[in-house]
């Protein structure tokens, strides 16, 4: 009966060890999804503020808020309608 109650107790040793490893483990898992998710809350802060700054330089420079040109009624006479067919029968 010793060798048997010897066998019990090295399986709940190796029982514990296993729960304490797979705790371990899961702990791990757990520490590098939170240090993905920091980078990449990190990397769209990065983002945003480069768009912010880019924003800024655009509103701040006089050719972004200079008009397009007009287009002359002569010009736009040219290019609307259908187009001319050229040595056509």
């Amino acid at each position: 009966m010793d060798h048997r109650q010897q066998e019990i107790e090295d399986f709940e040793v190796e029982q514990a060890r296993l729960k304490g490893l797979t705790e371990h483990l899961r702990a791990e898992e757990e520490a590098e999804k939170a240090a993905e998710a920091e980078a990449a809350a990190q990397k769209a802060a990065e983002a945003a503020a480069e768009k912010a700054a880019a924003d800024k330089a655009a509103a701040e420079t006089p050719a972004a808020q200079t008009p397009a040109p007009a287009v002359s009624p002569e010009s736009a006479a040219k290019t609307s309608g259908p187009p001319e067919v050229v040595g056509g029968k």
